[in-house]
């Protein structure tokens, strides 16, 4: 026949690694916060294993192509350490939506109407290219920075 739901989880639980064994209870369980104890209770672990685990998932989180879904931060040092957990796909993804929206917005509705009054006033050409410049490459920018800065104490 084949095998079962639960033989498969148990196949694929066996091939995780650490890194990937905790992002996925990070993404189960959606904590603001964790440490050494919180992981080495969910993961049945001693606390030496688990700072195993939280190492392991710095080492890959850290690299440029990190295929993890969280990142960790960490408050404190030593075993009183606490880690905060923070989504780092959702909050690229969302804003590099954003700005990839309002950049298409700029281009779809106010270049055409900026191009065509330089067409229709040949004198204000010049003005118009520049307004067309400016809102591509600051107005989207600024907008980059005023979402930024709102949202610079949500992940605290």
């Amino acid at each position: 026949m084949g095998l079962s739901d639960d033989e498969i989880r148990d196949l694929y639980d066996r091939h995780q690694t650490r890194w990937e064994k905790l992002d996925e209870w990070l993404d189960e369980t959606e904590p603001k916060q964790i440490t050494n104890a919180d992981v080495a209770a969910a993961m049945d672990v001693s606390p030496a294993v688990a700072t195993r685990y939280i190492q392991a998932h710095l080492d890959v989180s850290r690299r440029a192509d990190s295929p993890t879904l969280y990142q960790l931060k960490r408050k404190g040092r030593t075993r009183t350490a606490v880690w905060q957990v923070h989504n780092r796909l959702a909050g690229q993804l969302i804003d590099r939506t954003l700005y990839e929206d309002f950049r298409t917005r700029i281009l779809r509705a106010y270049v055409p109407d900026m191009a065509k009054l330089a067409q229709v006033t040949p004198r204000r050409r010049k003005r118009c290219e520049r307004r067309i410049d400016y809102a591509i490459h600051n107005v989207v920018g600024a907008v980059a920075v005023l979402v930024d800065d709102a949202l610079d104490g949500d992940e605290e």
